[in-house]
C-alpha cells in the first residue's frame, strides 16, 4: 500500500460513468495510484488507470433485481399490449415471494452494522467485493450508498480510510414509488448512516443534498459539494440555424419530465425540433414511440442512440437548447444538479430548466437560461416559444462564458485536496 493510493468503488460500468471516471482521472493526474472496481460493460475507451470487474457480464442493479432475466426474455417476445397487462402481475408475484425479506429489511432501522453486512452478501454486491478483496489502498472511496459496505469491509481488512461520494439523494431516489419507500428506505438509511459515521471525507453533487443529508443523519457539518461538471471543452460559438434543436440527453426514464416535454411539442413554433438521446428500458422507449405517434409529432422528434460518455459534450454542440425538466417530486429531484445541466453549459447551449433551488441559483448567477413556471406541457411550450434566435444566441454566449468556471479543472483540485489533507493527517 502506498500513502497516496485509492480504490474507487462504483455499482456502474466505470468507463461510461462520467463522475467516477473523472474521479479516477483526477487522482491519477495528481500522482495517486488508482484502482477502480465496478461492473462489466461500457462503450467508452478504457482510462489509463486500472478497472477491475467481476467478469461474466453486467450485474443486475438494485433497481432491476426484482425482475429475473427469464421474465424479461419472455416479455420481449410478447406483443406490447399483452406485455403491459402481464408485467405488473409478475412483479407483484415476485414481491409477495420476497415478503419475508422485506420484513427483515424493515428491522434494519435499529441495526446499521447488521444491515451493511447483509447488503455485502447481496448477489449484485458480493461479486464486486470479491473483485476488490485483495486491493490494498490508503483510501476506499464508495460512490453512492451501495458501495459503502464494500468500502467498510475493505478498510477493515487492509486498513485505510473510507470516503463517501453520493451522486443522488439516496433516501429519496425512488421516493415516487410507495413499495420502495416501504421496503428499501430502512435498509438505505441503515447502510448510509453506518457509512457516513465511518467516512473521513463526505461529498455530494449539490449543496442542497449535502446540507439535507447532514440534517437527517445529525452530522456536525454538511457534506462537501463536488459538482458534477465535465472537463473543460474549447467550444466555439455556433449561431442558430434555420432549424432549432432542443436536446434532452441522458437516461430516458420516468420521473424526468420527458412525458411533459413530448406533450408540449405540438405547441412549439414550427422551427423547433426535440432530440432525445440516451439509453432506456425497452418498455419506456416503446411508451415514447407510442406518445410520438399519438401526438402526430414524428416529424418533430428525433430519438438518437446513446453516445459514449467522452463524446457527450461534443455531440451536444449540435443542438441549440438543452432542457432539464425534473419534477420536484422528492428531495432527490428538488436538490438535483444533474450531469446534463453542466454538459449543456460546456457545450455552449441555452438552457431551459425546472425552477429548483440549486439549478435556479446558477441560472440566475450566470444568466445562461430560463426557468419554467411549472412543468405542464403548456408552461414548457411557453418557455420554448419565448426564445427567439437572438435571445438563444445571447444565452449560448453566456454558457460559454460560464463554462470557464463550471468545469472539472476547478472541482478536481478541491476533490483531491480533501483526500490529500485527510491522508496526510492519517
Amino acid at each position: 500500500m502506498t500513502e497516496r493510493s485509492i480504490c474507487i468503488l462504483s455499482l456502474s460500468a466505470i468507463a461510461d460513468d462520467p463522475r467516477v471516471r473523472r474521479q479516477g482521472d483526477a487522482f491519477a493526474d495528481a500522482g495517486w495510484q488508482v484502482t477502480a472496481v465496478g461492473l462489466d460493460g461500457g462503450a467508452s475507451p478504457a482510462p489509463s488507470w486500472t478497472i477491475r470487474t467481476p467478469g461474466g457480464g453486467r450485474q443486475q442493479s438494485a433497481a432491476t433485481e426484482a425482475v429475473t432475466p427469464r421474465a424479461r426474455a419472455l416479455a420481449a417476445r410478447m406483443p406490447g399490449a399483452l406485455r403491459r397487462l402481464v408485467q405488473p402481475c409478475w412483479r407483484l408475484a415476485l414481491r409477495l415471494l420476497k415478503l419475508p425479506e422485506y420484513v427483515r429489511l424493515a428491522s434494519f432501522r435499529m441495526a446499521p452494522g447488521q444491515a451493511a453486512a447483509y447488503y455485502l452478501r447481496r448477489p449484485h454486491i458480493a461479486p464486486l467485493y470479491a473483485a476488490a478483496r485483495d486491493v490494498k489502498a490508503a483510501v476506499y472511496l464508495a460512490n453512492d450508498w451501495h458501495m459503502l459496505p464494500v468500502a467498510m469491509a475493505l478498510a477493515d481488512r487492509h486498513g485505510g480510510i473510507v470516503g463517501y461520494d453520493t451522486h443522488e439523494y439516496a433516501l429519496e431516489e425512488y421516493g415516487h414509488r410507495l413499495a420502495w419507500k416501504l421496503t428499501r428506505v430502512p435498509l438505505v438509511r441503515a447502510v448510509e448512516g453506518a457509512g457516513l459515521a465511518r467516512a473521513r471525507v463526505r461529498t455530494a453533487v449539490s449543496a442542497g443534498i449535502g446540507q439535507d443529508i447532514a440534517r437527517v443523519y445529525g452530522l456536525p457539518e454538511a457534506l462537501q459539494e463536488i459538482r458534477n461538471v465535465p472537463d473543460r471543452h474549447d467550444v466555439p460559438f455556433r449561431a442558430v440555424g434555420g432549424r432549432c434543436s432542443v436536446l434532452f440527453h441522458g437516461i430516458l426514464a420516468p420521473n424526468r419530465g420527458i412525458e411533459a416535454c413530448l406533450e408540449s411539442v405540438p405547441h412549439w413554433r414550427p422551427e423547433f425540433e426535440f432530440v432525445l438521446r440516451g439509453p432506456g428500458e425497452r418498455s419506456y422507449l416503446d411508451l415514447i414511440e407510442q406518445t410520438i405517434d399519438r401526438l402526430k409529432i414524428r416529424d418533430r422528434v428525433r430519438l438518437d442512440p446513446p453516445v459514449p460518455m467522452v463524446e457527450l459534450v461534443a455531440r451536444a454542440t449540435e443542438a441549440d437548447i438543452g432542457i432539464v425538466t425534473l419534477p420536484p417530486s422528492s428531495k432527490h429531484n428538488l436538490y438535483a444538479l444533474p450531469n446534463k445541466f453542466f454538459e449543456y453549459v460546456q457545450a455552449g447551449l441555452a438552457l431551459i430548466v425546472s425552477d429548483l433551488p440549486d439549478m435556479r441559483a446558477l441560472v440566475e448567477r450566470h444568466g445562461f437560461g430560463v426557468l419554467t413556471e411549472s412543468l405542464t406541457p403548456e408552461a414548457i411550450a411557453a418557455a420554448v416559444n419565448g426564445l427567439d434566435a437572438a435571445r438563444i444566441e445571447t444565452l449560448k454566449r453566456r454558457s460559454l462564458e460560464a463554462a470557464r468556471e463550471l468545469n472539472w479543472d476547478v472541482e478536481r483540485s478541491r476533490l483531491v485536496g480533501l483526500y490529500d489533507d485527510v491522508v496526510s493527517r492519517a
